[in-house]
């Protein structure tokens, strides 16, 4: 149950250092390595989401990520390219699910196209703000 509580704030903090790397990874020193204050663990509860923006975590465990559609760090604030060279577009929102418990995300789903910043869980609903609504 401890565990269950403590991931949000694990994510949160991952995903926070995942967007500040992402804007600022050509001025960040290719070995920084995060640092937490005594008593803190952090744990990979996934990989290879792309830009983060937000989460939300449902009461299930099973974690929602707002993420951002461009890799052009060179296009400003919403960057200039929408996608990849081949036109597919990488934003949308990421749905992550442990099946087995291990604190490792095993499902990983991905819904939507574009980019967005904010998203919530309310009931059974989740919402989702991409850059067009």
């Amino acid at each position: 149950m401890a565990l269950r509580i403590f991931i949000p704030f694990i994510l949160i903090a991952l995903v926070g250092s995942g967007v500040y790397l992402y804007w600022f990874s050509g001025f960040a020193d290719k070995e920084t390595v995060l640092t937490l204050p005594p008593g803190f663990k952090a744990t990979v509860f996934a990989d290879n989401v792309g830009a983060a923006r937000h989460i939300v975590v449902a009461p299930n465990g099973d974690v929602y990520v707002a993420v951002w559609d461009s890799e052009d760090k060179r296009g400003g604030v919403f960057g200039a390219r929408r996608g990849d060279d081949k036109g597919n577009k990488r934003g949308g929102v990421l749905a992550l699910r442990d099946t087995d418990g291990d604190g490792r995300a095993d499902i990983q789903e991905r819904f939507g196209e574009e980019g967005g910043s904010g998203i919530a869980l309310s009931g059974n609903s989740l919402y989702f703000a991409t850059w067009t609504t």
